[in-house]
């Protein structure tokens, strides 16, 4: 008896819930054929049709009607999801039926179907929305005794019934605008606004014209147009002309008695207050889960958005793996959104009815999510690395195919293109792998969808850090590029033998991504390639009136023996005044080789008194190296400072000592130690330090003074000295004449220090003095000072 009494208890206080939420509610129609006295289902969202409660003559009987005029105009500048739901009216789980697919939209609700595709445009919206009459039952048809078929409530198809319906009609312009490359997002959505907000105050002359401006004109002719609406249309506008022209028309359309409208919004009534045995249990879903379960699948679409929209980068005009696993991410985006969907429309009729199944169903799917491949954070985290690869190996390949000259061949099948060419006897290959063949993400991804017994042991795995976040490896790329470039400038030549490529591989593993350089010799890959390395600039050893002998360095790292040695030299112009890399426009190169690969050859037959740049590359069985950096400008000697003959000599001697009665023949035979009928500057310093006749260190400084005056005005200029300190450089063995050791350089200091009368020249007494305060310079030029 106990047990009865808490059984009757129970169904007495779960009848009283039910009541308590047995109240009317108001729904948006979205596009479905509602009619008073319908029947509908809230649980499923579902119209129950072919059924009603009351004859059709008996609702004609009982029905009012009221006018309600109401025009609205509205411009949407978001595009999520739960902004077009609200510009249409959806509230509460109804948008949770339109996300799970219950509900079959039409007309101007298909606004809620029409997603971005790529954030590489701006969107805006005009919403124009109108209602005219509002239809309603009357109180009579309110009870049990006036049921027509009272028998359908015993039958477990509704909830609900119609008792009120506004009618109306909505439509939606949709305006996009590609934004092209520097474009401001927010100007352009600035100025596409402005012009919504102009089209209804535009007149229409003759054939739709416009009346614009220019740059109005300019701005609209590159917007796109859909339609969404309640209105029939020949033909739906695509233009904003099209546009605005159908947006006028729009109150005509309704037609003259508003025949042409639509349900819009419906009031429902509980059929448990007609009669307590046709009480139905309804539960509410809380606001958490509809907002939770509408962010998942935004966060989704927004992801596949976004990949999409990196699969149209440049890059891929070149290459398509990085392209692959990008669609192949999106389409298991698509998928899952879709199976989350579907799971949401199976779920939710059951949560609204009394089914046993609670809320947690539908977070605990959520919570699964985040624990799975597809948690937000993963994937974001992928798609940030493969944004920033293509960011990194798109400077790579513009830096590649900066030279068109060159004619590197840049694509994933380049190798499969020219491996059957007889025509070249190497192919020298710069091979990308940066893209595992199977990407562990994509993997897990699969696995989660198809084959769920996989992902335990593979959606833990590590984090691992990104091949470009390693500086090693980056350093390595960035030198196998430069090297690959110039490489392929160095055998840039008409009819050559080696043919420069660059193509994409998978790498084996994730520690194995490299941009990696191959060779191939007659179609056979020869591993272990290394290109031929680049000389370092030449510099002069040792420097006459008519040679140069040049000298360089190279770290022959390459894997091809060097055989010798081209170098390349033309006159720089006026080397005292003009910055090297202001190098002669017409002057073209001569060249030269060496013996075998020595580092060093002499330069004979040059002009005295001139100026010259010189470069260097090696010479391999495959082609030639990177050229060198052009060296210093290097100025041959004047004859008369770089070598004198007996005549000259004799005749110098006599004028600075013409009561000496030395055989000055003799002395000059004794001092030419090369026999070769001069003597350079080194010997003309060995007879300054022996002989005591030349007098006293003012004396002596004096003579050299006079030797190198070639004007033989009294005083030095900046190039006389230039080429002094130059040969007193070359004496001490400082071949390297560069900064601190830049002859030029010297020279200016020099006459800065003691040009006492600002003529930017040194007389003859200035010079004296301050050599004699400049212990260096004075012990280059005087010995035993």
């Amino acid at each position: 008896m106990l047990i009865l009494r808490l059984i009757l208890l129970i169904v007495y206080y779960w009848s009283l819930k039910i009541m308590a939420q047995q109240k009317p509610i108001t729904m948006v129609t979205l596009g479905r054929p509602f009619h008073l006295g319908m029947l509908y289902d809230v649980r499923s969202d579902k119209i129950i049709t072919g059924t009603t409660l009351w004859d059709p003559q008996n609702l004609a009987n009982h029905t009012s009607t009221h006018k309600q005029p109401c025009t609205g105009y509205e411009i949407i500048a978001e595009d999520s999801f739960q902004n077009k739901v609200h510009a249409l009216g959806v509230e509460a789980s109804l948008k949770l039926s339109m996300l799970g697919g219950l509900i079959s939209i039409s007309g101007s609700a298909k606004y809620a179907e029409d997603s971005q595709r790529t954030n590489h445009e701006t969107r805006m919206t005009l919403k124009y929305s109108t209602t005219t009459h509002f239809e309603q039952l009357t109180m009579k048809h309110l009870g049990k005794g006036n049921l027509n078929h009272p028998d359908l409530h015993d039958i477990d198809l509704a909830t609900h019934v119609v008792t009120g319906v506004v009618y109306g009609a909505e439509a939606f312009f949709v305006f996009d605008r590609t934004l092209s490359k520097g474009e401001s997002r927010k100007e352009i959505g600035g100025t596409l606004k402005a012009m919504i907000n102009k089209i209804r105050a535009f007149k229409i002359e003759g054939e739709a014209k416009l009346n614009l401006t220019e740059q109005e004109k300019n701005f609209v002719d590159k917007l796109n147009c859909k339609f969404y609406g309640d209105f029939h249309l020949d033909e739906n506008p695509s233009t904003f002309a099209e546009a605005v022209r159908i947006y006028r028309q729009l109150p005509s359309r309704l037609g003259k008695n508003n025949e042409n409208v639509t349900p819009k919004k419906v009031w429902l009534y509980p059929l448990g207050l007609l009669d307590s045995k046709a009480m139905r249990f309804v539960r509410e879903i809380s606001s958490k889960l509809v907002d939770s379960s509408i962010s998942v699948i935004e966060n989704l679409h927004s992801l596949e958005v976004q990949t999409l929209d990196l699969s149209k980068n440049s890059i891929f005009t070149h290459f398509n793996y990085m392209k692959e696993d990008l669609l192949d991410f999106a389409a298991r985006l698509s998928e899952f959104q879709r199976d989350m969907k579907e799971k949401i429309g199976l779920y939710l009729p059951k949560l609204r009815g009394s089914t046993g199944i609670e809320e947690s169903v539908l977070f605990n799917l959520f919570k699964q999510v985040d624990l799975s491949p597809f948690n937000k954070r993963k994937l974001e985290s992928w798609l940030k690395e493969k944004r920033e690869a293509i960011a990194i190996i798109t400077v790579l390949i513009e830096n590649l195919a900066k030279d068109r000259s060159l004619n590197i061949m840049i694509g994933s099948s380049s190798l499969s293109e020219v491996i059957g060419d007889t025509g070249y006897d190497y192919i020298c290959c710069l091979s990308f792998r940066f893209i595992e063949e199977n990407d562990p993400q994509l993997s897990d991804m699969d696995n989660y969808l198809y084959n769920k017994s996989k992902v335990n042991s593979s959606h833990d795995r590590q984090k691992r850090k990104p091949w470009f976040e390693d500086g090693r490896l980056v350093s390595k790329i960035r030198k196998n590029i430069r090297q690959f470039i110039e490489f392929a400038a160095a055998n840039n030549v008409e009819n050559g033998k080696i043919k420069f490529i660059v193509d994409e591989k998978y790498s084996v593993e994730h520690v194995n991504k490299s941009a990696e350089l191959i060779l191939y010799d007659d179609g056979s890959e020869k591993r272990g390639f290394i290109i031929p390395s680049k000389p370092d600039a030449p510099y002069a050893k040792n420097v006459t009136d008519n040679t140069v002998t040049l000298g360089w360095t190279d770290a022959a790292g390459g894997t091809e023996k060097i055989r010798k040695y081209k170098v390349m030299y033309r006159k720089h112009s006026d080397a005292s005044f003009v910055d090297k890399n202001e190098n002669e426009k017409e002057e073209k190169w001569s060249e030269v080789y060496t013996n075998a690969n020595q580092k060093k050859i002499v330069i004979s037959n040059l002009p005295s008194k001139a100026t010259f740049v010189f470069k260097v590359q090696s010479i391999t069985a495959i082609g030639l190296s990177a050229m060198s950096g052009l060296s210093e400008p290097i100025e041959t000697l004047t004859k008369k400072g770089g070598r004198l003959d007996k005549k000259t000599f004799i005749n110098y001697y006599q004028k600075l000592h013409p009561h000496d009665e030395t055989d000055i023949g003799q002395l000059f035979d004794r001092i030419d130690v090369n026999d070769d009928g001069t003597i350079d500057f080194n010997e003309l310093l060995v007879l300054i330090a022996i002989r005591k006749k030349f007098g006293n260190l003012e004396q002596r400084l004096a003579f050299v003074f006079d030797l190198w005056d070639d004007s033989e005005d009294g005083q030095i200029d900046r190039k006389e000295l230039t080429n002094l300190i130059s040969a007193m450089y070359y004496r001490a063995g400082i071949s390297d004449q560069k900064g601190e050791w830049d002859p030029k350089k010297r020279a200016k200091e020099i006459i800065a220090k003691l040009d006492i009368s600002g003529d930017k020249k040194l007389s003859k007494q200035e010079f004296v003095n301050g050599c004699m305060n400049d212990p260096v310079t004075c012990g280059l030029l005087v010995p035993r000072c």
